[in-house]
């Protein structure tokens, strides 16, 4: 999550998990700028294995991806 903290009351509700999304597009995007990233693919453990299905279903960037999750919401 870096350095996008929740804002004030945005906990648990579907703004905070779409900006958790944002965050993985914003890093797939500099990915891409680096000259020695020829395929990018995603990890994502517990809420990230949400985080990294949503992504990746809408950015055709992400070639492929692995959860390690519990459950899935």
């Amino acid at each position: 999550m870096g350095d996008s903290p929740a804002l004030p009351g945005e906990h648990k509700q579907s703004r905070y998990n779409f900006r958790l999304i944002e965050n993985t597009w914003d890093a797939v995007s500099y990915l891409g700028t680096l000259p020695f990233v020829e395929v990018i693919y995603g990890l994502g453990v517990c809420q990230g294995g949400q985080t990294i299905a949503s992504a990746a279903v809408t950015d055709h960037r992400i070639k492929k991806i692995a959860m390690v999750s519990g459950m899935m919401a």
